[in-house]
């Protein structure tokens, strides 16, 4: 799924307000049915899939983690 720097952050907007995708002290974040219908009507919103959808929300999670564990290191790198 190729998104302009508009539409990631979008979807990083409509990630962080549905709790069901990213707070595991939801009650619904361990069923897997609710899970799959939040990606489902998130992929609607960008007319792509939902396997897209998620496939790049975990690529720019993983790209935060990155960026932030090297600034952790770069920290104690005197």
């Amino acid at each position: 799924m190729e998104c302009p720097a508009e539409e990631c952050l979008q979807l990083i907007d409509i990630y962080e307000e549905n709790p069901v995708l990213r707070n595991p002290q939801h009650g619904l974040y361990y069923n897997k049915v609710t899970k799959h219908d939040a990606w489902v009507n998130l992929a609607k919103q960008f007319e792509c899939s939902a396997a897209e959808v998620k496939k790049k929300m975990d690529s720019m999670l993983a790209s935060f983690r990155r960026e932030k564990a090297k600034g952790k290191k770069e920290c104690w790198d005197w």
